[in-house]
């Protein structure tokens, strides 16, 4: 069987991985986030990622432990073993595949909206040609499509240093922004509503296959986008509480834009925006990448028709490829609620995070000895703690979902359900 090429070196997957979670999410969620914390803002954010790094630990000894595109189903499948690990397994990919494409759609569309303030065209054509484009570029090769993520992600960077060089060194943050902070239910509430900002370094281990030492380079690409992502989302925090009333951030679509533009002019803000161009554009490329790595090794493991592990002449999985990028295209044209949509990524993902953790718990209890690059730290007789804390967390978040979403989420379970027991004779071993 044909393989996809390792190419990919710790800088590479890095950027890449920041690419990913440096989304639209922040320039956007930031300001509902003062609007429940106010002055206690900045420690919501810090909260959140810690929090995200405890599950970003467990992902770290998934990849370190299974370093190949199929790592997600292997280690579900084999610490749920006497639960059906195998279903469990699937499941969990199926719905990761899902969350792709769901946020591709999700994330093109604020993109159509962001770019429809400069080129006089309509939001859902510029939509359609974003996706279109990362397709293109994911089927040339992980290395251009890399080295076009490293341009997009560092020019999402600048937008966001713009705001903290203006808010925190141009501008001295009041006293009240670290004088006035309690730590209440609100912090919690908003640490939960900031948390979805950071997802995306899940993601990263779908890559594993085109890393150089992926047993090493995996978990530390996970662990080091997490702690940037959180230094940048605090400063840009504190930045915008310091340019901004908190009234007024709440209840503005585009707090950052506005919290610059109303202390140093719109061509100021302007730049803002653009920033949040390059930042949707990175993210809907890494999703693009991703969710084909993931379904072509469903292909390679027998999990779906093996003509998604099909390999082109650029080492890249066409089929899978041109799967996600369609599947995305209908899924926005067809699905008009973004919020819906949006909230339907975010349980499966929780949900897989909560599966991820349990298996990491399991896999330490049933299979001590399995070589491992790279361990959580702090056990309790070869019990690991952090991960027992992300799921409780993690379980935490799911029951706060409407009770609509989660029944919409628990059909596509169901679903993915009944295509492994369609395809199971055929093609499961």
């Amino acid at each position: 069987m044909q393989k996809l090429k390792r190419v990919l070196k710790f800088r590479d997957i890095l950027i890449f991985g920041i690419g990913i979670i440096i989304g639209a999410g922040i320039y956007t969620i930031i300001g509902k986030v003062a609007g429940i914390a106010g002055y206690s803002s900045w420690i919501s954010v810090i909260l959140a990622g810690i929090l995200s790094l405890l599950t970003g630990l467990s992902f770290a000894e998934m990849a370190s432990i299974y370093p190949d595109t199929s790592s997600y189903y292997k280690v579900i499948r084999d610490a749920l073993k006497i639960f059906g690990g195998k279903i469990w397994g699937f499941i969990v990919q199926w719905s990761l595949i899902l969350v792709c494409i769901f946020a591709i759609s999700t994330v093109s569309i604020a993109f159509g909206g962001y770019f429809s303030k400069f080129v006089p065209l309509d939001e859902i054509i510029l939509s359609t040609l974003i996706i279109i484009l990362s397709g293109f570029l994911s089927y040339l090769g992980i290395k251009e499509s890399v080295s076009v993520s490293l341009f997009l992600t560092f020019s999402a960077i600048f937008g966001l240093a713009l705001v903290i060089m203006l808010g925190i060194f141009l501008i001295k943050p009041t006293k009240e922004i670290f004088l006035n902070v309690e730590v209440n239910k609100n912090v919690f509430y908003a640490a939960g509503l900031i948390f979805f900002a950071y997802a995306g370094f899940e993601l990263i281990p779908a890559e594993s296959e085109e890393t150089k030492a992926p047993k090493k380079l995996i978990p530390k690409a996970i662990v080091f986008s997490i702690l940037i992502c959180m230094l940048i989302y605090t400063l840009v925090c504190i930045a915008a509480l310091n340019l901004l009333d908190i009234k007024v951030l709440e209840s503005s679509n585009a707090p950052l834009f506005d919290a610059v533009s109303k202390n140093f002019g719109n061509e100021m803000g302007y730049f803002v925006l653009f920033s949040a161009i390059f930042a949707t554009s990175s993210t809907i490329l890494g999703l693009t990448v991703s969710g084909s790595r993931l379904l072509y090794s469903f292909g390679k493991e027998r999990l779906f028709p093996r003509i998604f592990s099909k390999i082109s002449k650029r080492k890249t999985p066409f089929i899978s490829i041109a799967l996600i990028s369609f599947s995305s295209l209908i899924s926005m044209v067809l699905v008009r609620d973004l919020k819906v949509m949006a909230e339907i990524s975010n349980f499966l993902t929780i949900f897989c995070f909560y599966l991820v953790n349990i298996s990491i718990v399991l896999l330490r209890v049933y299979q001590p000895k399995i070589p491992r690059g790279f361990k959580v730290p702090f056990s309790l007789k070869n019990i690991p703690i952090l991960p027992l804390i992300a799921s409780l967390f993690c379980l935490s978040l799911l029951s706060q979902f409407p009770t609509t979403i989660i029944f919409n989420c628990f059909l596509i379970i169901l679903l993915g359900i009944v295509f492994y027991f369609i395809i199971k004779e055929k093609y499961i071993v």
